[in-house]
């Protein structure tokens, strides 16, 4: 037994939605397209259907094709951010590798610690008393 839902069930509106109910103005429309292609013939005659026809299907290969390339430019972007997160990444990693090691990440030198006093014999020395 099936427990019956509300997506099971079609409501007035949906019933409505697929049914269709003839007008009083496309009767006379049908009536009045009737007596037209009994005096002239076709409305639309095979040549031009078959261009219209072939005119939506190159509408439709392009749009696919336009859809195909987006999607692919979509994906160019996607993999250029996840190999530039993996690049910074990579050098962050051997940022803090070399530091342990005390080397210098661009010329990848050892570093050279001084004894921490740093002479300015460029400066002149001014005694400023009060």
């Amino acid at each position: 037994m099936d427990i019956k839902t509300n997506r099971n069930i079609k409501s007035s509106l949906d019933v409505v939605r697929t049914q269709k109910i003839p007008s009083i103005t496309s009767r006379i429309e049908e009536q009045l397209k009737a007596e037209l292609e009994e005096d002239f013939g076709p409305i639309l005659k095979d040549e031009e259907i078959s261009e219209i026809a072939r005119k939506e299907e190159e509408r439709k290969t392009k749009q696919n094709l336009a859809l195909k390339k987006s999607r692919m430019n979509i994906i160019r972007v996607k993999e250029k951010a996840k190999d530039t997160q993996r690049i910074r990444q990579a050098l962050v990693k051997a940022e803090i590798h070399c530091k342990t090691k005390n080397l210098d990440v661009r010329t990848n030198t050892k570093i050279s610690r001084g004894s921490g006093k740093k002479e300015y014999s460029k400066f002149k020395k001014i005694n400023i008393t009060y």
